[in-house]
């Protein structure tokens, strides 16, 4: 978000998904995250970050200087790191395939598509 840190990805993404755990709702203060699944070893970063331990096995990553979430790593998968799609330079290139914990999703996003979009913030055009 401020640009603070950054990553940079090599190589082709192993997957694209979201997921609807509880752990990634309260990690990221959202519904769901976005994620995009890189080989480990084409991930380098720069920049300050921080890690914490947010359960047995897993180290999440966020930027010190705004706080913005950065990716996930987990000893079930060592070989991958996982990236926030919204932290991309390009997030159009995020093109998720399937949709993680999906019995945890939050039940009000059945109903999104039905409700008035605005371009902008509120007082914004409806489209």
């Amino acid at each position: 978000m401020c640009g603070a840190t950054r990553f940079r990805a090599e190589g082709d993404p192993l997957w694209q998904t979201t997921c609807h755990c509880r752990d990634c709702q309260r990690a990221a203060g959202a519904d769901y995250v976005s994620w995009i699944g890189m080989p480990r070893a084409g991930v380098t970063w720069s920049g300050p970050r921080r890690t914490f331990h947010s359960s047995s096995g897993v180290t999440r990553s966020f930027c010190t200087d705004c706080g913005t979430p950065l990716s996930y790593e987990t000893e079930d998968l060592p070989e991958e790191t996982h990236l926030y799609a919204p932290t991309l330079d390009d997030p159009s290139v995020y093109r998720p395939t399937a949709q993680l914990y999906f019995a945890e999703r939050v039940a009000w996003l059945e109903g999104l598509r039905e409700l008035p979009g605005h371009t902008k913030g509120s007082k914004s055009e409806i489209v």
